[in-house]
């Protein structure tokens, strides 16, 4: 992971760029070219938190923090403000918990573990700001859906970040050598 002085090199702030582009062509397919009418409302395959994923595990907690602020305002551009609002929190909150994970276990955690809780854990983050900005807890009764949608897409977004490592790796090896 970076250390928290680490500058910042051309080569990372491309990388970032790169992986944000990533991240933005993901969102955007998962939005409009696969068709999700057949999942519940407010549940999504989470593509882009793969890229996610990746800064956390590879780069650090600040590159995680900056990509999924940088995801989040692309969703306020596009979906408005409670859209990027509840983007952000759900964002936020899965980067907390997946980094609390990594940072608590002795032995590192499994990709499918810190998936499959920051995927809850941005759910969650959704659901707190929905009933914040309706001011109906009623929501929460919605809760167990996006916990089962937590668990079955956090172990998809898993499955892909494994299926993906070895491209990771080379990135990861590719950006510390220059």
């Amino acid at each position: 992971m970076a250390k928290m002085g680490q500058q910042y090199t051309a080569e990372r702030v491309s990388l970032l760029g790169v992986l944000l582009g990533v991240a933005l062509v993901l969102s955007f397919l998962e939005n409009t070219v696969i068709a999700t009418s057949f999942l519940p409302p407010g549940v999504k395959f989470g593509l882009a938190n793969v890229i996610v994923m990746y800064c956390l595990f590879f780069m650090g907690i600040r590159e995680a923090v900056i990509m999924g602020v940088l995801k989040s305002l692309f969703v306020f551009l596009l979906r408005g403000a409670v859209g990027g609002m509840l983007s952000l929190t759900g964002s936020l909150l899965s980067i907390g918990i997946m980094s609390l994970l990594l940072l608590l276990s002795v032995r590192r955690a499994s990709y499918l573990v810190i998936s499959i809780c920051g995927a809850v854990a941005h759910n969650l983050g959704q659901m707190v700001m929905v009933v914040f900005i309706m001011g109906n807890y009623a929501y929460f009764y919605y809760f167990p859906v996006l916990l089962l949608s937590g668990i079955i897409m956090g172990t998809m977004t898993a499955l892909i970040m494994r299926g993906a490592m070895p491209v990771f790796q080379y990135i990861y090896k590719k950006t510390k050598t220059s």
